[in-house]
């Protein structure tokens, strides 16, 4: 069975690691991937001050990928990579996380399995007994109990919300590893109390809260997490101490511009608020069918994600049944071996012999390897479920004084979620009666068959701004004399980008590779005046910003974030010749001729 389970293992971390390596160029870079690589690539104290600077998010992501970038050069492949990779590695921790919250052998009770054999024992036999239930019941559990940190693997592994951000150069993919990483060392902390554990919590999470901002999160879920372990925590509370204390020091400079950030009565953030209905709603789509933004084309209807939201409530309902407490080493292998030793003397007829047995493989199923000692089912799935939920509702009273919700920013949720749809998947292996095998198999493979089509749309969908395309389109054709203008001005940096040779300093000479350029109008902040006014001042500007200039380009993306009305694109339709126009995704090409 242990073979079994690490070939298992070895073939999903495979799998993992071409889904998210497959297509990893074939969506343009947005602006926040072009931020990424120019916050690594500038000069180094601009980056590094970004450690004491407010609300600026992941200095520690944009250092790592410096030297990266100066060894293999700044393309789209060698941005995305490293999400890639920690995508995968994401994999086999997910299955040591689940093995200590979920993979433990059955407690069985007198009033349950061994009674009811006991009286079967009386009645037909020892023989029949120890030929038939025993040993096919604990295999058939040790089976159920292996499945749930398998599955809970599969599922991320597989998932189109993951397969997304382990595809695009930022954070995200990274900050679920973190998650995972820092939650093992905690577990194992109060599970063996050894210093080194808690020393590398201390590290792991203090990397993680400057490689997002809204990761900090992570430090009061665990110390909620101390309170659900309770009374085993206690016995650890001097180490959780000292790393809380550790944890401090690099939290440090975050906690002055947070706090005013808090208390103060002005809206600080870009944010709007959402709604604790909406978050939840938002976040429980995207976890199931991954980005909102990506078209799944006939299987948009919710109707589709009912399998997954089954498996979800299953597992919510009912995943408290599915964990049991452990106390010793080695449950479900001894037991299966005494099985083997009563089956061997069942034919000398001897009940006494046959009950010792069974009393000790009652004991032996109250034993797990790998799983928490002394951890009821209450406190496993109280630790799951709190992973879920309480960075959401920490967020949302947040947002209630800042908005600060974006559903990737809690992306490192998503194991807990797939544990949960683990435990419902294993409670209706347990509970479905004959339809166990034929139903858990059926579930397995349409999550795969319709995960696998959703991830199939996005890198195969172009969903992301193409801006690549735009771009390369204007520098094939432009000369530097003439005007650009670029609607947004934050378009500067993918021209700069896309205008390079994408090597280790792709934004060296993109002054020049600019030539002639200018901002776009912005006009959201007159949404109040008269038209008429903005007009006459729109026309104004404009004036200023052609000048004597003859022939015009002008790229726009994300317009409506600087010109919700349009109202530069109308002036110059009004007052020039459109020559050449061009248009891709989220992104449009226009040509004027004065």
């Amino acid at each position: 069975m242990r073979k079994s389970v690490s070939i298992a293992l070895i073939l999903l971390i495979w799998i993992a690691f071409a889904l998210r390596i497959h297509g990893i160029t074939e969506q343009s870079l947005w602006r926040d991937e072009v931020d990424a690589i120019f916050f690594a690539l500038r000069p180094l104290a601009e980056t590094a001050a970004m450690f004491k600077q407010a609300a600026q998010n992941g200095p520690l992501y944009f250092l790592s990928l410096r030297p990266w970038f100066r060894i293999v050069g700044s393309s789209e492949f060698a941005l995305r990579f490293p999400s890639a990779l920690a995508g995968t590695l994401s994999i086999p921790l997910i299955f040591q996380v689940a093995r200590l919250l979920v993979d433990s052998p059955y407690r069985s009770k007198r009033s349950g399995l061994l009674q009811e054999n006991e009286e079967r024992d009386q009645h037909v036999g020892p023989s029949k007994f120890g030929q038939d239930s025993l040993g096919r019941d604990i295999i058939s559990r040790d089976i159920a109990n292996r499945l749930a940190p398998l599955a809970a693997t599969l599922f991320l592994a597989i998932n189109p919300y993951q397969l997304w951000y382990g595809q695009e150069g930022k954070m995200y993919a990274l900050i679920v590893t973190l998650a995972l990483l820092s939650s093992w060392f905690w577990l194992q902390g109060i599970n063996r109390g050894k210093s080194k554990y808690w020393v590398a919590y201390l590290v792991t999470t203090s990397i993680s809260i400057y490689s997002h901002l809204l990761m900090v999160l992570i430090i009061p879920l665990h110390f909620l997490w101390f309170f659900i372990a309770w009374p085993q925590s206690r016995q650890q509370w001097k180490g959780y101490a000292l790393a809380l204390s550790g944890l401090t020091l690099p939290y440090l400079p975050m906690i002055w511009w947070q706090w005013e950030m808090l208390v103060s009565t002005e809206k600080r953030t870009l944010f709007t608020f959402v709604p604790l209905q909406s978050m939840l709603k938002k976040l429980l789509f995207s976890q199931s069918r991954g980005p909102e933004h990506v078209s799944l084309e006939r299987l948009e209807d919710p109707i589709w994600l009912a399998p997954i939201f089954f498996l979800g409530l299953a597992g919510l309902l009912l995943g408290i049944s599915e964990i049991w407490a452990a106390t010793k080493s080695g449950g479900v292998k001894q037991a299966i071996e005494l099985s083997e030793s009563v089956k061997a003397e069942a034919g000398t007829g001897s009940k006494e012999t046959s009950a010792a047995k069974n009393s000790m493989i009652g004991s032996s199923l109250n034993a797990a390897p790998h799983s928490l000692n002394h951890l009821n089912q209450w406190h496993r799935f109280g630790l799951i479920v709190s992973w879920l939920f309480f960075p959401i509702c920490f967020i949302y009273l947040l947002s209630i004084r800042q908005p600060v919700f974006v559903d990737r920013y809690i992306i490192w949720i998503a194991p807990a979620a797939m544990m949960i749809l683990a435990l419902g998947l294993k409670a209706v292996w347990r509970n479905a009666a004959k339809l166990s095998t034929p139903l858990t198999a059926s579930l397995i493979i349409y999550l795969f068959v319709f995960w696998g089509y959703v991830g199939w749309q996005q890198k195969t969908t172009t969903s992301k701004y193409d801006l690549r395309s735009a771009i390369l389109y204007v520098t094939e054709r432009r000369q530097l004399d003439e005007l650009l203008i670029l609607q947004i001005p934050h378009t500067e940096y993918s021209y700069r980008y896309y205008s390079s040779d994408r090597g280790t300093h792709p934004f060296d000479g993109s002054t020049e590779r600019l030539g002639n350029w200018k901002d776009g109008l912005y006009t959201n902040r007159n949404n109040e005046l008269p038209e008429e006014q903005v007009v006459a001042e729109v026309n104004t500007q404009m004036k200023e910003i052609i000048g004597d200039a003859q022939t015009v380009w002008v790229i726009y993306s994300e317009t409506p974030m600087w010109d919700q009305k349009r109202f530069m694109e109308r002036w110059l339709e009004e007052n020039s010749d459109t020559v050449e126009s061009e248009d891709f995704y989220h992104a449009h090409v226009r040509k004027y001729k004065f």
